[in-house]
């Protein structure tokens, strides 16, 4: 489970809120996961990109973080108005995993 409470940092959405807003998560293999959905897909050609349930994404989530390295983190890619991709935190540097 990902815990962001060690943080002093207010976050508007949990991880699994996100995920119900998104449908393609991405990761670079070492530290960065994103949520998104399909549109936002093209300006992360080479990572490894999952789509399924809620829960199916959920549990490969947990999975990454697990294998990532410190520097780890989670964010939500969404666009503006003008088609401008935008970044909003959801797990930042630092925040833990617990078992």
């Amino acid at each position: 489970m990902i815990n962001n409470k060690d943080k002093k940092i207010k976050y508007t959405m949990s991880v699994s809120e996100v995920l119900e807003k998104t449908s393609v998560m991405a990761y670079d293999g070492c530290h960065k996961i994103y949520l998104m959905n399909t549109i936002h897909k093209k300006w992360f050609h080479e990572y490894e990109f999952v789509e399924g349930s809620v829960d199916n994404r959920m549990e490969i989530i947990e999975t990454w973080w697990d294998k990532s390295c410190p520097l780890r983190f989670i964010e939500w890619i969404t666009t503006d108005k003008n088609d401008d991709i935008m970044f909003t935190s959801v797990a930042v540097q630092g925040t833990t995993c617990l078992e």
